[in-house]
């Protein structure tokens, strides 16, 4: 299934997809791949407006998760991962054109086909929260 831009954009921001993940593959829980379902919020959103999305394509959580770690490892500086059962949580600073920029991130997987993702993102005095509910629906279909 193709995003749309706006949806995209939502899932730009999801740490699943986009954000620095600096212990990506080994110490995540591991997710099947398959039909990914991901349903995001973010607050505030533009104009300081709640904003959510939903998005459903084929994935493989853990080879995006590499895939990112790569990109996002330049230039940037994560703490150590911290385990509370099945929850991972750890913080990561950015410089990204001049501009400062640091996160909390969480992940709490209930089992191999769901999990949650918390981040909270403040660069130059702004907040926000990002809440990524995803549940894997099934399995891809050719085509």
């Amino acid at each position: 299934m193709r995003r749309t831009n706006t949806t995209a954009a939502m899932c730009a921001a999801m740490g699943m997809l986009v954000l620095p993940t600096a212990h990506a593959g080994e110490d995540y829980p591991l997710l099947r791949p398959g039909m990914w379902q991901f349903t995001a919020s973010i607050e505030p959103g533009p104009a300081g407006k709640r904003v959510t999305g939903t998005t459903l394509y084929c994935s493989n959580p853990i080879e995006e998760l590499r895939r990112q770690q790569q990109r996002f490892s330049r230039g940037c500086e994560f703490t150590s991962l911290e385990r509370r059962g099945t929850a991972i949580s750890y913080r990561g600073h950015c410089s990204i054109q001049g501009v400062s920029h640091e996160w909390v991130i969480s992940v709490s997987a209930d089992s191999d086909t769901t999990f949650t993702q918390r981040i909270e993102h403040n660069s130059e005095g702004r907040s926000e929260v990002e809440i990524v509910k995803a549940k894997r629906t099934g399995d891809c279909k050719d085509g």
